[in-house]
C-alpha cells in the first residue's frame, strides 16, 4: 500500500509542478507573479502539517492521502521549472529564432510554400 501511495504521489507531483512552473516562467508578468505567490503560500507552511489539514478536511482514505501529499509537494518542482524556463526563454538562440521568425513567415506565406503545398481538389 505504501508503494502505491509513493508511486501515485511521484506521478502526480512532477507534472503539476512542471506545468505551473513552466507557465509562470514563460508567461512572465502578472501570471508569473500570481502563480509564484500561490507557490509561496504552499511553501510557507510545513508540508506535513498542511497535508494533515487537508486529510482532516477530507475523508480519510488512500486517495485523499495521495491528494494531500501531492498538493503539498509540488512547489519545489514549480520553482525549478520556472527558473529553467526563464533561463531558456532569455537564451540567445531563442532570441535569434524569434528574430528570424517574421522573415520565415513572410517568405512561407508568399509563394514558396504555396507552390510546394498540395492543393485540395474538390472535383
Amino acid at each position: 500500500m505504501t508503494l502505491l501511495i509513493i508511486t501515485l504521489v511521484a506521478v502526480t507531483v512532477g507534472p503539476v509542478g512542471l506545468l505551473i512552473g513552466t507557465i509562470a516562467g514563460y508567461a512572465g508578468g502578472v501570471v508569473d507573479m500570481v502563480l509564484m505567490r500561490i507557490t509561496d503560500i504552499f511553501m510557507a507552511f510545513p508540508r506535513l502539517i498542511l497535508a494533515l489539514a487537508f486529510v482532516a478536511a477530507l475523508k480519510p482514505g488512500v486517495e485523499n492521502a495521495v491528494l494531500a501529499i501531492s498538493i503539498t509537494s509540488w512547489p519545489p518542482y514549480a520553482r525549478v521549472a520556472r527558473a529553467e524556463t526563464i533561463t531558456l526563454r532569455d537564451s540567445e538562440f531563442i532570441m535569434a529564432a524569434k528574430l528570424q521568425a517574421p522573415r520565415w513567415r513572410a517568405s512561407c506565406g508568399a509563394t514558396s510554400c504555396r507552390s510546394a503545398c498540395p492543393r485540395s481538389s474538390s472535383a
